[in-house]
């Protein structure tokens, strides 16, 4: 089983990744954005790590179903936050908000 420091996800762009076989219990997601993401019910998440003070960003993700939360909750400010934090990828609001659109078109194959 693979376990990373408590602090690497903080602000990580996890952009259509698929997270399996890893103990997310101790992971602070804390400012991360969670797009197109899937992590498997056996990864030991919480609903506390998902909440709370600088949440991650979540749109189009694939969570374990016993959350019970809304996989795109925040589908509307993700466009923002993408050109605000990273402006060499996107030289426009335009081009984030596309990227957004595409991402949230995508979906998982179960």
């Amino acid at each position: 089983m693979l376990i990373f420091k408590l602090d690497w996800y903080y602000k990580a762009n996890l952009t259509y990744v698929a997270i399996d076989a890893i103990n997310l219990e101790s992971i602070n997601f804390r400012s991360a954005i969670l797009l197109n993401t899937r992590i498997y019910s056996d990864a030991n998440l919480t609903l506390h790590q998902l909440q709370g003070e600088s949440p991650p960003l979540i749109c189009n993700a694939r969570l374990p179903r016993q959350l019970e939360i809304d996989n795109n909750r925040d589908c509307d400010q993700l466009a923002s936050v993408l050109y605000q934090r990273y402006p060499k990828q996107f030289e426009s609001l335009q081009k984030a908000e596309a990227f957004v659109s595409e991402h949230r078109q995508r979906d998982w194959f179960y």
